[in-house]
C-alpha cells in the first residue's frame, strides 16, 4: 500500500516532467548530502529555470508513466537525481553538465536524460549542449526567409528603374529633337 508522501512525491514528479522542456538524469553515487545541496543552489542560481530532484526510481518510472513517458523505464538506474530543465533546452543542459564536471568525482555522471518524449543517451544529452538555442535557430530561420525576397525586391527595384532611367532619357530626347 503506497503512503501519502510516496503518492504526493509521484504527483510532484509527474507535474514536473510535464512542465519541463528537457531533464538529465544523473548518478550521484559519490555526493554527500551537503554536496548535493550544493549543487541544487548552483543550477538554481544559474537562471536557467533548472531544478535538481533526487527520488527513487520506481517513483520516477510511476511519474513517468502516468506523465506519458513510459519509455524510460531504462534512464532511471542506479542512485539517480534528475535535473529539470524549465529554459533553453541547450543551455540548461550544458549547465548541468558543466556542473557535475565541476564536483571532479569519477561516480558522479550524466546518464541520461529527456527532450520531449525522447530518451536520450549520455552522448546525445552532450551533442544537445551543442545545439543553438531556440532563439539562435528562429532567427536563422528568419534570415532564410529573407534572404530571397530581398533579392526579388531589389530586382523589381532594379526593373523600375531602368524603366524610370529610358523614360526620362526619352523625353530628354524627343525635348532636344523638339527644340
Amino acid at each position: 500500500m503506497p503512503t501519502a508522501a510516496k503518492i504526493a512525491t509521484v504527483a510532484e514528479l509527474t507535474e514536473k516532467l510535464q512542465r519541463s522542456n528537457a531533464t538529465v538524469v544523473m548518478h550521484y553515487r559519490e555526493l554527500k548530502v551537503s554536496e548535493i545541496t550544493d549543487l541544487r543552489r548552483k543550477l538554481r542560481a544559474n537562471g536557467m529555470g533548472i531544478e535538481l530532484k533526487v527520488a527513487k526510481n520506481t517513483l520516477l518510472r510511476i511519474a513517468a508513466r502516468n506523465a506519458g513517458k513510459p519509455d524510460l523505464d531504462g534512464i532511471f538506474t542506479g542512485p539517480t537525481a534528475v535535473a529539470f530543465i524549465y529554459g533553453s533546452e541547450p543551455q540548461g543542459a550544458k549547465a548541468v553538465i558543466d556542473a557535475v564536471r565541476a564536483v571532479r568525482k569519477e561516480n558522479v555522471k550524466v546518464t541520461g536524460g529527456i527532450l520531449g518524449n525522447q530518451v536520450l543517451d549520455a552522448e546525445a544529452v552532450q551533442r544537445l549542449t551543442t545545439m543553438p538555442s531556440r532563439e539562435e535557430q528562429l532567427a536563422k530561420l528568419m534570415a532564410t526567409f529573407q534572404g530571397p525576397a530581398t533579392q526579388l525586391a531589389a530586382t523589381l527595384n532594379g526593373a523600375a528603374q531602368k524603366l524610370v532611367y529610358t523614360l526620362v532619357a526619352l523625353q530628354e530626347k524627343l525635348q532636344t529633337q523638339a527644340a
